[in-house]
């Protein structure tokens, strides 16, 4: 994806679907690729746009769901992310689903409901490091140091590459500066 960015790939890509849509502007799969691609790009607004696009044909699309709520989280609009994250775990029960919905209840300060969302998520899915290092995070936050250590040596033991930089974290570690150096000295990072 970085690559794409930088080569300027994903702007081609906007350029074709969007020719592709002037053709056939009911195609709902390109108009949610071109909502993907907006957002990949970073540019929400468009995003935004073409989500809501493909939930006027499509009100129980959980990709559509599923990209707007992501795109608000992006956004901080956090209680409006969870709504659209809810309305998607209501079509679709998944991991990324609940995973999701951890990030937003933790950038809130919602810490219990962050760690009861990344638990339900590695429920689903046990072998995602990134949300066992979420985890991880969360139960820091609650002072479960221990708990805490324990879930992020799961995730590098299933990601080794989050040990070898901060630009590799699934989490803005600033905003986690403290918890981050204490589980760095107790790992031998």
């Amino acid at each position: 994806e970085i690559i794409l960015r930088k080569t300027g790939r994903l702007e081609e890509r906007v350029e074709q679907l969007s020719r592709s849509i002037e053709e056939d502007p009911h195609d709902e799969k390109k108009i949610l690729e071109l909502a993907d691609t907006y957002l990949k790009l970073n540019k929400y607004s468009h995003a935004i746009i073409y989500y809501k696009k493909v939930l006027d044909a499509n009100p129980n699309s959980f990709d559509a769901h599923f990209g707007l709520g992501t795109t608000l989280k992006h956004l901080g609009k956090y209680d409006d992310a969870l709504d659209e994250m809810n309305r998607v775990r209501d079509i679709k029960s998944s991991h990324e689903v609940y995973r999701a919905l951890g990030e937003i209840y933790l950038r809130k300060g919602v810490v219990d409901l962050a760690i009861k969302n990344f638990e339900e998520a590695l429920k689903l899915k046990e072998s995602s490091a990134e949300t066992y290092f979420l985890l991880g995070f969360a139960l820091g936050e609650k002072g479960r140091a221990q708990d805490s250590i324990e879930a992020v040596k799961k995730a590098i033991a299933l990601n080794p590459s989050l040990a070898q930089g901060e630009t590799s974290m699934p989490i803005d570690v600033e905003a986690h500066r403290d918890h981050w150096e204490f589980l760095k000295e107790q790992l031998g990072i």
